[in-house]
């Protein structure tokens, strides 16, 4: 009884058992290869850094603001930080936390010490 109603399939043999479970897997091996074949074509968000990477998209542009104490330093690292795939690596956020501060002698000494310029 299924649902408050007699069940009137016929059972199924255990060879079309076989069968149909052998002809899903096929089809989800086929699905999961399509899908793992498009997650590899799908490319990087640009100008978004691979965290890894060391990478920062602008880093010359903030140091050329920084050196010249020009205050839309505050929005390009802002735009930087926005970009970025996952956290941003904590002498990133140092440099945005001296920019804030108006310290922009110490955000350019932390960018040059980290290697982005």
């Amino acid at each position: 009884m299924i649902d408050g109603r007699q069940d009137t399939s016929e059972p199924v043999a255990a060879a079309d058992l076989q069968a149909l479970l052998q002809r899903f897997a096929d089809t989800l091996a086929e699905v999961i290869g399509g899908l793992s074949e498009l997650a590899n074509a799908v490319p990087a968000s640009e100008g978004a850094p691979d965290p890894a990477s060391g990478a920062v998209p602008r880093a010359a542009e903030l140091a050329d603001l920084l050196a010249r104490n020009d205050t839309r330093a505050e929005q390009v690292v802002a735009e930087i930080l926005a970009g970025w795939q996952g956290a941003a690596p904590a002498w990133l956020a140092s440099v945005a936390r001296d920019i804030e501060r108006l310290d922009y002698p110490s955000a350019l000494d932390k960018l040059r010490a980290a290697g982005a310029i």
